[in-house]
């Protein structure tokens, strides 16, 4: 939400390339994706929002315990200003047996919510591997609604290989 103490994220987007000066505000931003896939690529995206002066948060802050759960992510959403969404070839494990929407499309459904901007980055299709790539056919066709229904709600970024200008 934009205020009286908050900026449009889009006037950052410069300092990527170093254009700008750190920010004078620091932002706190939740960073999402899916677990084991995109690892380095959730890393990078942590470096950057540092060297920028703002604060990350995300899966790699939580305890390993079982609180992990869903309580955890809410208030960890509901402290951040921003969100960042990084989707690749896998849609992602199930919330529950009951809700196979993924965990990761539940967290951009609540920060969303929550009314929070959303930063997406979805890997170019040739830059993704077979080991990363989902096979079971419910959880493709899941990918690919997820992917429409971002590209539909927000300016979204494709990207090739961590390390080449993508963050």
């Amino acid at each position: 939400m934009v205020g009286p103490f908050r900026v449009d994220v889009s006037s950052r987007l410069g300092m990527l390339s170093g254009a700008m000066e750190p920010p004078l505000i620091k932002y706190t931003v939740f960073v999402s994706s899916t677990h084991d896939d995109l690892k380095d690529e959730r890393e990078a995206v942590a470096d950057q929002l540092l060297k920028l002066g703002h604060i990350p948060c995300g899966m790699e802050q939580f305890s390993a315990d079982t609180r992990r759960g869903w309580e955890i992510i809410t208030q960890t959403i509901d402290i951040c200003d921003y969100y960042v969404l990084v989707v690749a070839g896998r849609y992602g494990s199930p919330f529950s047996e009951v809700d196979t929407i993924s965990w990761t499309e539940k967290e951009y459904e609540y920060a969303l919510g929550k009314g929070l901007g959303v930063l997406a980055f979805i890997r170019d299709d040739e830059f993704i591997s077979k080991a990363d790539t989902d096979d079971e056919p419910a959880k493709v066709q899941s990918l690919k609604k997820f992917i429409a229904r971002i590209e539909k709600e927000h300016h979204r970024e494709k990207w090739t290989l961590p390390g080449f200008g993508w963050v």
